[in-house]
């Protein structure tokens, strides 16, 4: 039981344990027309802890000792004790059916068939005429022992049923707060896509506008510094890109396909450096993932196409995207120098955060990265989960 089942009991619990003192009572003003034993005596005696208890230590200290065998025994023997003294009255069974339903809503099964079990027992005693309960053995020959054992067994189901309502009821309440939770996100979300899209992102559509028509300009006059306008250009087109990348993530947009975003950022990624000869490999159907993850590969492959350029020192590179039992991986290879030794905390320390910020990329979205490199270059591979299964195929 969570702590919220254990609350939500504690007030069934109040109410059987506040029955059971008023049969306590109803017994002590009877006690003076009784034949009572000293076993009866110290019964009703031991009824008032048992009942403190469970009243004033419910939480924790009565829920745990209640589903445990130690408790649910002595008290089903103290009621069994009541029951066999103050048969005839009714008030005997009225307690041992309340501590019943006591037993198996504050506990479970297993209280209740430890009280059950006992009460058996006592009921096979009866009918072999070892106790003189009930009236005697008068009573055994009509229905009133058979009566008394349905009306104990459907208190108990009474009271795994009412456990149960009262654990749904907490299931319920649970779902709506996580609904309320989950819409007061999604709203959160909306308004940080709707200052997104209305600040940033036409910020920097126009400065890509501007760039491009510069580029152009350059382009035209023969100028040296196309070189650099061109990488402003490219610069400004990617963060527009993750820009509206971001707006679709915080607009919680359907899952998508993984394969025509990683087209394009090779494209823009080749337009920008045409010295190095890009080989493309893609499945034959879409890859489908989810948009945060689609997001956080296609920066991943971005990242990498930038380390190939910055430090492989090779003409020539690989980006090959494949799908395969529930995962979509991908690899970047390339035939530069190598990384030689791969650490990635003396690689933080030195404020080299590429291949660091990949593998915290593929974490955080339940995926890997795995590293190889060698005198004859490198090669990356990520792995992604899939939003859909896909079927393999590829083709170039």
């Amino acid at each position: 039981m969570t702590a919220e089942h254990v609350r939500e009991i504690a007030t069934a619990v109040k109410v059987l344990c506040d029955i059971r003192l008023l049969c306590v009572l109803l017994m002590l003003i009877a006690l003076p027309q009784m034949a009572i034993t000293g076993f009866t005596v110290a019964a009703l005696l031991a009824t008032l802890p048992l009942s403190w208890l469970l009243l004033r230590h419910w939480e924790p200290l009565g829920a745990r000792l209640i589903q445990a065998w130690a408790l649910p025994a002595v008290e089903s023997a103290v009621a069994i004790l009541l029951f066999v003294s103050y048969g005839d009255s009714g008030i005997g069974a009225a307690y041992l059916a309340a501590t019943l339903a006591l037993l198996s809503c504050g506990g479970g099964v297993r209280p209740m068939v430890i009280s059950l079990g006992s009460f058996a027992a006592v009921v096979g005693l009866v009918i072999a005429g070892q106790v003189p309960v009930l009236g005697g053995a008068g009573a055994i020959g009509s229905f009133w022992v058979l009566s008394v054992v349905v009306m104990l067994g459907s208190c108990g189901v009474a009271g795994l049923y009412l456990r149960r309502m009262l654990f749904a009821r907490v299931e319920l309440v649970e779902q709506r707060r996580f609904a309320e939770l989950a819409e007061a996100s999604s709203q959160e979300r909306l308004r940080l896509a709707q200052d997104l899209h209305d600040g940033m992102s036409k910020t920097l559509h126009g400065a890509h506008l501007l760039a491009e028509s510069l580029t152009r300009q350059l382009a035209g006059e023969g100028l040296p510094q196309v070189i650099r306008a061109r990488e402003l250009t490219h610069a400004l087109d990617t963060a527009r890109r993750e820009s509206r990348e971001l707006l679709l993530e915080l607009r919680e947009v359907p899952p998508g396909d993984l394969v025509a975003p990683c087209r394009e950022q090779v494209r823009q990624w080749s337009a920008a450096h045409p010295q190095i000869a890009l080989t493309q490999h893609y499945p034959d159907e879409p890859v489908v993932v989810g948009v945060a993850v689609q997001h956080e590969v296609v920066r991943t492959l971005g990242e990498l196409l930038e380390n190939v350029r910055r430090h492989s020192g090779s003409s020539t590179a690989e980006v090959r995207l494949e799908h395969h039992d529930r995962a979509a991986r991908l690899w970047v290879r390339d035939q530069g120098v190598g990384l030689g030794e791969l650490d990635l905390p003396q690689l933080q320390r030195a404020g080299h955060f590429g291949l660091v910020g990949v593998h915290e990329r593929m974490e955080r979205i339940g995926g890997s990265c795995r590293v190889e490199s060698g005198p004859d270059g490198t090669t990356v591979e990520v792995s992604c989960p899939l939003a859909a299964a896909t079927r393999p195929g590829s083709r170039t």
